[in-house]
């Protein structure tokens, strides 16, 4: 939680036209989507993508192939299966 709010603030700092701008409530949606759909290093994935197992629904990613495939309704229980399972 602490990272997220270094860079919560990092970010709403750069987003705020002057210091004492008080209009950084109407800013924080945009924070927080550009968050939750950034794609973190270490999974190579988003938290939108691990919460809901989609790209989340915007133009920007249907521009180009940028979605991923359909992975069907027994995505989220493959993803969870240890493929060394079966083998047991």
């Amino acid at each position: 939680m602490d990272s997220f709010n270094r860079e919560l603030i990092k970010i709403m700092t750069t987003m705020l036209d002057e210091p004492n701008d008080t209009e950084w409530e109407a800013k924080l949606p945009t924070v927080i989507l550009a968050d939750n759909t950034a794609v973190h290093k270490a999974l190579n994935l988003s938290s939108f993508f691990l919460t809901y197992l989609r790209d989340p629904a915007m133009p920007i990613f249907q521009l180009g192939e940028m979605g991923r495939p359909f992975y069907g309704e027994d995505c989220a229980a493959d993803a969870l299966t240890s493929p060394d399972e079966g083998s047991l």
